[in-house]
């Protein structure tokens, strides 16, 4: 997805380098994948990332 790597490249890491877990690009992905299967919110980030909608959308398994 060319958009999300061309919307990261627009933000700016103020915090610790030795702090981050999660890539801008993996939490805009994750929010967009949210998004696409018509979830309000993310505060279901971490259930909803067991579920088969998101697995097919990330590529993941």
């Amino acid at each position: 997805m060319a958009l999300i790597e061309t919307a990261v490249l627009c933000l700016k890491e103020n915090g610790r380098a030795d702090a981050v877990q999660h890539t801008h690009a993996d939490m805009f992905r994750q929010r967009i994948y949210g998004i696409e299967h018509l979830y309000e919110d993310c505060n279901d980030a971490s259930t909803l990332r067991f579920g088969d909608k998101h697995k097919l959308s990330g590529k993941r398994t």
